[in-house]
């Protein structure tokens, strides 16, 4: 029968132009590099599609490869040929402007060139920069600022630097034309292109300061011959400049000739933080770009058709957000003005029927350049306003121009504010003025507020207005600035080219409104009264807005006349950028919760506490050992980190005491071991079981050449080392008395909201992952409605005492498993010295955790009748109790949300209860999450491995977020599969006094002190193995694994050499081994039939090897045994392009019990992987055993199913290192299915009726080996 050639994923060598570029991104994938990873795969996807694209031909590709090795031999210390290259087609351009993108407003970049050096000498203003004097004299001045317009000091412009105004000049000469190297393999691509290699005369800038993007620039001067076709495209509008003569003046000032040129420039460089926030911007700006740019302004814009179209625009946008927030009451009303004509008004009042008269109203006036808009305008942040300031707001459609001109609204707009002063009830009947009044509004309405206030102000009998509230308002026309802050003006001019909406359309509203620019109804800024009686203000500006610096300007007037004044500048941002660009969420939200603060300071000025900002890339809820542990070793990475702590300080009271290798080779892995070990108290030991009265009954005694060690050591120990690390990153801080209150995603990140109980002020935060690490009531948890299914164990609670005594000095072993019907339980080592932990079991009907009189007693009286010596010296120290739990989280993980340690899973629970005795100084709450195994905590810092391993990859490593889905996906399994199974075989070997138990366990203690059975000794002496996700040189031994195997015969072989070597030699080598003590437990050859399955893909191995093996880290160890190398290992039966998997048994169903293996025909299914991350979830691995299982049992050509699941480690080539095996492709497959059958027929029918069902409509890539197998043992 014909086969199907396979694809080796990379390992073959029969490719077509189809299958060879996948072919190339699967052999590189292996690099542990995912930066790397993934731009290998988008270069090569790029590179094998442009040559299919082009049709490239050898002759073509030689030539480019010979091209490329020109430019590299040109190459030397002083020439660059590469970059040079890269300048000529436009790459260092746009790399630059990639990874240094600037804020609108900010001096654009261009190329460093080739003339800059670092250690240039440092000289003062006015330095001759030139080397000769030849050339034209030039003289260059001007200033730096930054984005918001204020002058920087001290910032380092190459070898220039400004002085305390931001200024700086330089003396020059008028730089020339001059050419780029042409002798080179890239000048000859420019002539080959028919392009010259000329640059235009220019002059470099390089900025430099802390806290600021380097910029690095380049002037050109205009109408330079070289203008348009610079060869390095250098080139950018906003650098093209105009030389001017100098004059009198200026010549006299600088001490320069008459004939002397002139170049002025004003610089502007931004803050790291903007760049940073343009970074992370950068992909959704990329998409926006793509879109079509809105039509440009006509020159006389027809405000009635705008004033449709955005009413048209609102009532859409009403449609989709109309349903009133829960928690509100909205409705319209009017209010009557001057008697004569009503107003239209929009109200938002709580719903939750607060006391009448007990709320304060907010006047609100809407923005659209006194022409557009209605009370509809700013819905959602007035909705929020209403419920989280707890204030009426009543949003007020004024009469627009330019049906109504100035000052028509103005007076209104008072109108408005006194009848809603007389007539309060009438809006709400909770609202009421004496609660508070404040006057507010965006733009236009932001002026019109602004007028209002000292309009009412100017009455004889003013309103009291609690305040104003002033968002993007045009306050202070540049026709109109008084002289002192002309200079300081700059927002206007410089925003222009930027701004949105552009300026033109600002002019049509203002002709359409026709103010009086000299009337304070327009320009309060100039009242003649001044600005005295005027209420506390809170301004909003942004500072790509024109407006912007009216908006600060005012802001320092007020502060001068004494008006208490806040302000919020949104850098980077447009004039009302929530409304023109909603998408930027992070922005908009921050906005809106500033406004929910200003309104609750203008109501309360002197005594509110602004609610503080918190903005890292992770917040952590909860301070124990698994959320410091995560946040140290991010911090370290360089992640900033905030962890959150209800708590005053870290817990102190003794809790969990044992850390496993698995978990201290976590601890090697970042730095902290020695400490850990320092601080606590190391066993190498092993442990013993003991009965009720602390005689042995069996003994693990640690050989003497093991490396493995644990180290007992008080958890408030730990977390004391681990915080003080986190605090020496500088990259995390603990927020102590802080309690989390709720949480929500939009967009990308995580708004999270606290509340510092020492202040009793709320923290808005943001972040991108929110981690839960809150304990086993977890409130994170709680608030996502993640399950949190298990079970407890009825009728008893452990109760753990912390106590001295010295029992070191009678040989007892640092870990102590007691076996008894009614006192069983743990005595345990908790760190140095004589501290020790006694946990054991007490019987009670109660649900909740109780420690009374009688229990202390009981607990007491049990301890001293287990230990040797004189009991009497015992100290008592600390005393909890605790149920038995069995409990996991749905899902670790839920949007940008996650889970780790007790919040995601959970063995014990602990009372708030405690209970004082005569003779313990301290009752502690204690939390075991295992006492009988000490698996708790050790699970809890596994999964912070395995967590902080993938933030660190989406973090740093751009890696696709799928990682954490692995995270969430093997941790849970982890726990259901081997924390949870284990914990509960050490409580049931503890306390069962069922005979079948009895029995499992006398045959437990024979395998460990009579048998000596490794497989047996393994799983209890290094059970935490079982339970990483991320150990890369130990591995797990607890469970069993199934090995399976590709076999393909050597090509030069025959037939009958190849039969007699694999069916025969490595049968008997194999079977000799295990009669000599190897571990291996089952070995199958299953023959390959070549027949083909519908839906499949046929495999071409000749055979596949099954080995069954107690656990992997036997595996590992068999292969690095001397024996197995000089026997087996060298042993070569077929090709080293082996590919295969390490398989953990999900299910195995036969009709034959006694024979599982004994069919006639085995079907094997080798599922492929898609990507190295593909991975079969648990549901579906369980989903799919009980489907085919059930199906097997009902039909009666089925003799039987086994399902497995992968669990190749990652690292193979360690496991398999210098090994036969180390060359192989251990990672093409997930999972492996069987299914079994008396005669072909049966299977053919079978498969063939189920093809759709096996392959899932053909979206699952099966390899296929149709076998007769041969059992070895």
């Amino acid at each position: 029968m014909a086969t199907q050639q396979e694809d080796k994923g990379g390992k073959g060598t029969n490719f077509s132009d189809e299958s060879i570029t996948q072919a190339v991104i699967n052999i590189n994938s292996e690099t542990p590099d995912a930066r790397l990873k993934f731009l290998m795969e988008r270069l090569v996807t790029h590179l094998h599609d442009f040559a299919r694209e082009t049709r490239l031909n050898t002759k073509e590709w030689m030539a480019a490869i010979q091209f490329l090795t020109a430019t590299g031999q040109k190459c030397t210390d002083m020439r660059q040929e590469f970059v040079l290259l890269s300048d000529v087609l436009g790459l260092s351009l746009l790399v630059d402007s990639i990874d240094h993108p600037k804020p609108p407003g900010s001096t654009v970049g261009s190329l460093l060139g080739p003339f800059h050096t670092d250690d240039a000498e440092m000289v003062a203003h006015g330095t001759q920069i030139s080397n000769d004097d030849k050339g034209e004299p030039i003289l260059v001045i001007g200033s730096v600022k930054d984005t918001h317009g204020h002058p920087l000091e001290g910032v380092v412009i190459d070898v220039w630097e400004t002085d305390s105004t931001g200024h700086y000049d330089t003396h020059g000469i008028v730089p020339v034309p001059y050419p780029i190297p042409g002798d080179g393999p890239v000048g000859n691509l420019l002539k080959l292109l028919n392009r010259h290699n000329m640059r235009p005369g220019h002059l470099h800038f390089r900025f430099m300061k802390h806290g600021y993007d380097p910029l690095t620039t380049a002037l050109y001067l205009r109408g330079d011959p070289y203008e348009n076709s610079d060869a390095v495209f250098g080139v950018k509008d906003p650098l093209l400049v105009d030389l001017q003569q100098v004059d009198e003046v200026i010549a006299a000032k600088y001490k320069v000739s008459k004939e002397t040129k002139l170049l002025t420039y004003n610089f502007v460089i931004a803050t790291d933080q903007e760049t940073e926030a343009l970074r992370e911007e950068n992909s959704k700006l990329a998409e926006l770009r793509k879109q079509p740019r809105p039509p440009s302004l006509p020159v006389n814009p027809d405000i009635p058709a705008m004033r449709q179209h955005a009413n048209f625009e609102a009532q859409e946008l009403r449609k989709v957000i109309e349903k009133p927030t829960l928690g509100l009451s909205e409705r319209g009303m009017k209010i009557p003005v001057a008697g004569v004509r009503e107003l239209d008004a929009y109200v938002y009042a709580p719903s939750s029927e607060p006391p009448a008269a007990s709320l304060p109203i907010y006047l609100f006036f809407h923005g659209g350049g006194f022409c557009i808009g209605s009370r509809f305008d700013d819905m959602e942040a007035n909705r929020r306003i209403t419920l989280e300031a707890h204030i009426v707001v009543v949003s007020l459609e004024y009469p627009l121009a330019p049906e109504h001109p100035f000052p028509q609204a103005v007076h209104d707009g008072l109108h408005a504010l006194q009848w809603i002063v007389e007539n309060a009830n009438a809006v709400h009947p909770s609202a009421s003025v004496s609660k508070g009044l404040i006057i507010g509004g965006t733009s236009a309405g932001g002026n019109i507020a602004n007028a209002i206030t000292y309009l009412n102000r100017d009455q004889d009998n003013p309103v009291k207005v609690t305040g104003q509230f002033l968002s993007v308002p045009p306050l202070l026309p540049p026709q109109v600035i008084p002289n002192k802050y002309k200079q300081d003006y700059t927002s206007f001019k410089q925003t222009a080219p930027v701004t949105i909406p552009p300026p033109g359309l600002g002019k049509a509203f203002i002709a359409a409104y026709k103010p009086d620019l000299r009337s304070p109804l327009f320009v309060p800024f100039n009242h003649p009264a001044g600005h005295t009686l005027i209420p506390p203000t809170y301004i909003q500006v942004c500072g790509l807005d024109s407006l912007r610096d009216e908006g600060l300007i005012y802001a320092h007037e007020l502060r001068e006349n004494g008006v208490e004044t806040r302000v919020d500048l949104y850098t980077g941002l447009h004039h009302h950028f929530w409304q023109f660009f909603p998408g930027l969420t992070k922005h908009c939200e921050k906005r809106t919760r500033d406004c929910i603060e200003g309104i609750l300071w203008l109501l309360n000025p002197n005594e509110y506490c602004f609610r503080a900002t918190l903005d890292t890339p992770i917040a952590i809820i909860g301070a124990g050992p698994v959320g410091l542990y995560i946040a140290f070793v991010l911090a370290k990475a360089g992640i900033k980190v905030t962890v959150i702590e209800m708590e005053n300080q870290l817990i102190d009271t003794p809790r969990a005491v044992i850390y496993f290798p698995a978990v201290l080779d976590e601890f090697e892995k970042t730095g902290i071991l020695q400490d850990i070990v320092d601080a606590g108290d190391k066993n190498s030991k092993g442990c013993a079981w003991r009965d009720g009265s602390g005689n042995i009954l069996a003994s693990l005694d640690q050989p003497a050449d093991d490396p493995h060690f644990g180290v007992c050591l008080g958890q408030h120990y730990f977390c004391e080392i681990v915080y003080k690390k986190l605090v020496e990153t500088g990259n995390g801080q603990v927020l102590f008395n802080t309690t989390y209150l709720r949480h929500e995603q939009k967009g990308d990140s995580v708004h999270y909201l606290l509340k510092d109980s020492s202040k009793a002020t709320e923290i808005a935060g943001e972040c991108r992952y929110l981690i839960g690490t809150d304990g086993g009531r977890s409130a994170v948890r709680k608030s996502l409605g993640i399950e949190f299914k298990g079970f407890t164990w009825e009728s008893v609670q452990l109760v753990a005492t912390n106590f001295r005594y010295p029992l070191d000095s009678f040989g007892w072993k640092k870990a102590n498993y007691i076996i008894d019907p009614v006192s069983w339980g743990i005595i345990v080592k908790c760190g140095k010295e004589d501290s020790w932990r006694f946990a054991t079991a007490i019987q009670t009907s109660s649900d909740v955790p109780v420690l009374d009189e009688a229990i202390v007693a009981e607990v007491k009286t049990r301890l001293p009748k287990m230990l040797p010596g004189d009991t009497s010296q015992i100290v008592w120290e600390a005393m909890a109790p605790y149920k038995v739990h069995q409990r996991c989280a749905s899902t670790f993980r839920k949007g940008n949300t996650l889970l780790a340690g007790d919040a995601a899973h959970v063995g014990l629970d602990f009372s708030p209860l405690t209970h004082q005795a005569a003779s313990i100084t301290d009752i502690a709450f204690l939390k075991l999450t295992n006492p009988l195994g000490a698996l708790g905590l050790t699970t809890g810092i596994l999964d912070a491995a395995h967590l902080t391993d993938s933030l660190k990859q989406v973090l740093l490593e751009d890696a696709d977020p799928i990682v954490l889905d692995q995270y969430a996906e093997i941790r849970r399994s982890i726990f259901l599969e081997r924390t949870s199974p284990i914990s509960t075989q050490n409580l049931i070997r503890a306390r069962s006094d069922d005979p079948v138990n009895a029995q499992d366990r006398e045959e437990f203690f024979k395998k460990l002190t009579t048998e000596k059975d490794v497989a047996t000794i393994l799983k209890v002496g290094l059970p935490d193995y079982a339970l990483s996700s991320t150990s890369k040189t130990t591995f797990a031994t607890y469970e069993e694994l199934t090995w399976f195997i590709s076999v393909t015969k050597i090509d030069d072989w025959t037939e009958e050499k190849f039969a007699h070597e694999y069916k025969v030699v490595h049968a008997n080598m194999t079977r000799q081994g295990k009669e000599q003590g190897a571990p291996a437990r089952h070995y199958i050859q299953y023959e390959n039939l070549f027949e083909d399955v519908p839906g499949t893909k046929l495999a071409s191995w000749n055979y596949v090897t099954s080995l069954v093996f107690p656990n992997m880290f036997l595996v590992h160890a068999g292969l690095q045994d001397p024996g197995y190398r000089a026997t087996a290992g060298l042993h070569i039966f077929c090709r080293l392009d082996q590919q295969g998997c390490l398989t953990r048994k999900i299910l195995t169903y036969s009709k034959d019990q006694e024979n599982p293996n004994s069919a006639a025909f085995r079907v094997l299914l080798f599922h492929e992987r898609r990507l190295s991350t593909d991975d079969f979830s648990r549901n579906w691995l369980e989903e799919r055993a009980a489907r085919f299982s059930a199906d097997a049992k009902s039909n009666s050509r089925v003799r039987g199913y086994s399902l497995w699941q992968d669990i190749t480690p990652k690292n193979s080539k360690y496991l398999f290192k210098d090994s036969l095996f180390e060359p192989g492709s251990w990672h093409n497959f997930k999972g492996v299915e069987a299914f079994d059958f008396a005669n072909m027929p049966s299977a053919k029918d079978f498969l063939s009726e189920r093809v759709d069902s096996i392959t899932e409509n053909s979206t699952l890539l099966i390899r296929v080996v149709v076998s007769k197998p041969n059992v070895i043992f």
